[in-house]
């Protein structure tokens, strides 16, 4: 999934010279609003901030995904490990709700064709059960 990078705090340090539990202190001593991204080798993780909190987190080891606490705790090594990238970025408080909601949905429809049906047609099914993205 991409992110947006409304505002840039800090943007590829290295871990090897980076304590990541300092920073993350920081960033909750000062409320901040948005997520740190951790990049290394087939890895990503996504912590989401709102008000200096963790509000969600999302991991993706070689195509596996984890998403809460469990990925958190997961981020948390990798921002251990030598030559990994950590990325900070701000957002406002409605973007990063989306966000982090986005990781507590379930799928309606998981991996559909388009040689099935057309997305004109998917969505007309959609409004019409009223489909809104909560509950």
């Amino acid at each position: 999934m991409l992110f947006p990078k409304n505002q840039v705090l800090h943007e590829n340090l290295n871990t090897s010279f980076t304590q990541l539990d300092a920073l993350l202190a920081e960033l909750r001593s000062n409320q901040f609003t948005g997520y740190v991204q951790i990049i290394g080798w087939e890895y990503k993780g996504i912590l989401l901030f709102d008000t200096g909190r963790i509000i969600n987190a999302s991991e993706d080891t070689k195509g596996q995904s984890r998403h809460g606490p469990a990925a958190a705790a997961g981020i948390a090594v990798k921002g251990r490990e030598k030559d990994n990238a950590i990325s900070v970025y701000r957002l406002n408080a409605e973007v990063t709700q989306l966000l982090a909601n986005l990781f507590k949905g379930e799928p309606i429809y998981k991996d559909l064709s388009s040689d099935l049906t057309g997305l004109d047609k998917l969505v007309a099914k959609l409004q019409k059960r009223k489909a809104h993205g909560r509950d």
